[in-house]
């Protein structure tokens, strides 16, 4: 963005004030590091000063808008100007070189502009806004608006109340009465509002939780620092003590300079260009200099205490402290760094160490159910990752459904938008993903990457045996359920003969029967003797057996009809419509004219056309992509007995079509004769 370029010219700006300040000591030939230059901030407050242009500038490069980078940016930028004014009017009043009087006066009073009012105003504005740049909430306004009354009111005062010559070398005011008072009046106001800024930022700390949280526990620590150092300052002026030491104002010094850098820190969540890396570095180096300066020194003081004047060589000693610090410096060094990673990065200690645990994990060849979780928790701390979720591919399998494979997330379930994402992969084959979601205002590093392509590497060969796993368990499952199904279906197939069955006997018991069971009597009754009566009996005897034929064979049209047989699918289902008198519509396909198919195909359209008459208005007979279809207006799905009929054959329902699949070899010229084997009406019954 073209605003980007403000903020690094800003920063420039300070530093060359902060250079030009030293630069007009030292040529005036002042000792920098004297008590009068450190009660003046030296070199504190300038360090801070660079820090804060530094971090603000570091802060907009990076999120343009962010108001508490402007702060720090402008705060610091006002720092310098009052610095360098304030060493240009001591270089000309004092050492009376570099100009006239005039200017030197008018340096002195633009640097009460720029002085520790503007800077700690600047300062508690920032510490009301972090870390995003909001306030708490709206009734932390006035608090806002009591800080920029305070400034307001001190340069007011300074422009209307206070001429340049009145301002002296050191910065002090020869003010009247009321100038005096209304300058203690803005420095009490700025006071109130720093408590209640620092009150803001104790609230905002005790109400935030996870990546916030952190970040106010840095601000707080500085917050803390300040407030401190101004309660130091503050008591000691009203004890009414002595002049002004130099370590009376330290602590506010060090709070101050200290703050930019906890913002930056806190805005940037941790990883600065990585500082952390260099805040690592810079452990281990002193802990371990410590250790071998201290063990040294003590190992050669103990060894000459305890053998005094009976060492004969005097550099063997110095020999021997240098081999036990040497033995003990290799085990120290791995401790120290542990520590170090964990002072730097908190929970996310030494992510390759993650990575090595994991491995380790892997070679105990842990469950299914515990990998995943572990990987996950792996993955998160590793890249500090604020959410990571492992997930399991699964083949799909012909003939079975679309099942999900199984997944892990850490720290909690909930389904959110990856950041990044990595295949696991063997081969050409994907066998599942790693996603990572990273905190607000993070994203993944290269060597991040890395070490996460890393993880999927290993985790390779971990996925293919949980997928081999998940497969077998998956086709296990999908098989137990089409054996529960095929079981289901066969008790129903069964259930239902034998109910039809029953159903038949009955009916044949009281339509057929009913005119048979008399005819053995009658005819052993007949008088051969007696013609005419013979003749009649016999007649009756054959309007009974007419009878009973028509009845059994009424029944047995029902059950398989004689012209499916005979004539095929068409001809039965027309037979069965115009003898039903069926007042919905059955349409047939003229290709299906003359077309016969195989006998289990046949029966079961023919009684799935049945069925589907009696309970639609119209059926539709076609032949589709090697399929017989017979389409009705109503749902076919929820009748269990189409449903098991037409799967019996291969077939499929699917809302209200039917599909029964036909061979290509089943054509017209189909032998009639191929459903010989079904238990079918004799066909003296059917004439």
């Amino acid at each position: 963005m073209p605003n980007s370029r403000y903020p690094w010219a800003t920063c420039l700006f300070t530093c060359l004030c902060i250079a030009a300040y030293v630069g007009l000591h030292l040529d005036a030939g002042m000792h920098l590091f004297s008590a009068a230059s450190a009660a003046d901030g030296f070199p504190v407050i300038p360090i801070g000063v660079v820090l804060g242009a530094v971090v603000g500038s570091v802060i907009l490069a990076r999120q343009p808008h962010n108001r508490i980078g402007w702060l720090l940016s402008l705060g610091a930028a006002g720092g310098g100007v009052g610095y360098v004014t304030s060493a240009y009017a001591y270089r000309v009043l004092v050492d009376h070189e570099g100009g006239s009087a005039s200017a030197g006066h008018l340096a002195a009073w633009i640097s009460q502009f720029f002085g520790g009012s503007y800077g700690l105003t600047l300062m508690c504005a920032a510490l009301l806004l972090v870390p995003d740049g909001r306030l708490l909430s709206r009734r932390w306004r006035p608090v806002m608006a009591l800080l920029g009354a305070s400034y307001l009111l001190w340069a007011g005062v300074l422009v209307v109340g206070v001429r340049p010559r009145q301002v002296q070398p050191d910065g002090s005011i020869r003010r009247d009465a009321l100038v005096g008072d209304l300058l203690d009046l803005s420095t009490l106001v700025l006071v109130l509002a720093i408590v209640a800024a620092g009150v803001a930022v104790v609230l905002r700390l005790r109400r935030s939780t996870g990546v916030e949280r952190q970040q106010m526990r840095w601000i707080m620590a500085s917050g803390a620092l300040l407030t401190a150092g101004l309660a130091v300052l503050l008591g000691y002026q009203l004890a009414g003590g002595p002049g002004e030491p130099w370590y009376v104002d330290l602590p506010l010094f060090l709070g101050y300079t200290s703050l930019p850098v906890s913002i930056g820190i806190a805005i940037l969540r941790y990883r600065l260009y990585d500082i952390d890396v260099i805040i690592n570095r810079a452990v281990v180096l002193g802990l371990l200099t410590a250790f071998v300066t201290v063990g040294y020194v003590a190992t050669v003081v103990a060894i000459a205490a305890t053998l005094g004047n009976r060492v004969l060589v005097p550099s063997w000693p110095s020999l021997v402290a240098l081999v036990l610090v040497a033995l003990a410096f290799q085990p120290l060094r791995q401790h120290v760094q542990r520590l170090a990673d964990r002072l730097v990065y908190g929970r996310r200690a030494a992510p390759y160490e993650a990575l090595g645990e994991f491995s380790r994990r892997l070679g105990h060849s842990p469950a299914p159910a515990e990998l995943l979780p572990a990987l996950a928790e792996a993955v998160a701390r590793s890249v500090g990752a604020g959410h990571a979720r492992v997930a399991l591919d699964l083949p799909t399998t012909a003939g079975a459904p679309d099942i999900a494979g199984p997944a892990a997330a850490w720290p909690d379930a909930v389904e959110r938008v990856p950041d990044a994402e990595f295949e696991v992969r063997d081969g050409d084959d994907t066998l599942g993903r790693i996603a990572v979601s990273m905190p607000a205002g993070r994203g993944l590093r290269r060597a991040e990457r890395q070490l996460l392509e890393r993880f999927a590497a290993q985790a390779a060969l971990a996925f293919r045996n949980l997928r081999l796993d998940a497969e077998l368990r998956t086709r296990v499952e999908h098989l137990g359920r089409q054996s529960a199904a095929l079981a289901a279906s066969r008790r129903r197939l069964v259930a239902a003969r034998d109910g039809e069955r029953r159903r038949i006997a009955g009916v044949i018991e009281r339509e057929v029967l009913s005119h048979l069971r008399s005819i053995p009597a009658a005819v052993e009754s007949l008088d051969a003797g007696d013609a005419t009566a013979a003749d009649q009996g016999l007649q009756r005897l054959e309007t009974a057996t007419g009878a009973a034929l028509d009845a059994l064979r009424e029944v047995t049209q029902g059950l398989f009809p004689v012209a499916l047989t005979r004539q095929g699918l068409v001809a039965a289902l027309w037979s069965h419509h115009e003898r039903r008198r069926h007042t919905g519509a059955l349409t047939v396909a003229p290709a299906l004219a003359d077309r016969r198919f195989d006998a289990h195909t046949e029966a079961a359209a023919y009684f799935c056309g049945v069925a589907l008459m009696e309970k639609s208005d119209a059926v539709n007979l076609s032949i589709v992509d090697g399929c017989l279809v017979l389409e009705t207006t109503g749902a076919v799905a929820d009748d269990q007995a189409i449903v098991d009929r037409v799967e019996a054959v291969g077939g499929h329902v699917r809302g209200g079509r039917v599909e029964l699949p036909v061979s290509a070899d089943q054509g017209a010229d189909t032998d009639a004769q191929m459903a010989a084997s079904r238990s079918v009406p004799n066909a003296d019954l059917a004439t």
